[in-house]
């Protein structure tokens, strides 16, 4: 990376901090891209990592690897503990990084709407680790019962059409998974 050119550092490598990195791909600028995570994940599709029609590695991509051919760029793993405005520096977990511009892009946080019980049941489904794990038959159910009543119709419609596709398979590999597929066809 040059270092002459401005710095342009983005907080955040989701789909905001992808596009605002590929948008200065030719600007002579030097890039510091920064995510908590080495993976941009693409959320759209969770649904179908939760009802095991997709693998994780599907819908998590490298971020190193969308981004090679940027000759500006550069990334980061770090998590950003604070911003000083007025020095232009950022207090990340690995030491001060400092800017001559600054595009937060860091994402989103789930809203509950306050329903009693999300919180309480949150699989953790919005954070690829989860699906490293092997889930219980309760867990499974409690996390399609938890799609249906925060999701909304797109999740819901989406898993449905996934259950129906391998309704087989899991009543097979679950027996007794009738509160679930109750809750899908409501």
């Amino acid at each position: 990376m040059r270092t002459t050119c401005p710095r342009v550092v983005i907080v955040g490598a989701g789909f905001g901090g992808l596009r605002a990195a590929r948008a200065l791909a030719r600007a002579p600028v030097d890039v510091l891209l920064l995510d908590k995570n080495n993976y941009h994940l693409f959320q759209p599709l969770l649904y179908q990592v939760a009802v095991g029609a997709l693998p994780p590695s599907e819908i998590a991509y490298p971020i190193r690897s969308i981004l090679r051919s940027q000759r500006n760029l550069e990334f980061r793993v770090v998590s950003v503990l604070g911003f000083d405005l007025t020095q232009r520096v950022l207090s990340t977990s690995q030491g001060d990084i400092p800017y001559d511009h600054l595009i937060v892009a860091s994402g989103a946080a789930t809203n509950t709407f306050g329903v009693p019980g999300v919180a309480d049941r949150d699989s953790g489904a919005l954070h690829m680790p989860a699906f490293g794990r092997r889930l219980s038959r309760a867990q499974i159910e409690d996390l399609v019962v938890f799609v249906r009543a925060v999701g909304g119709e797109p999740a819901r419609s989406g898993i449905r059409s996934q259950w129906c596709r391998s309704s087989g398979s899991v009543r097979h590999s679950y027996p007794g998974s009738g509160r679930a597929e109750r809750a899908i066809r409501q």
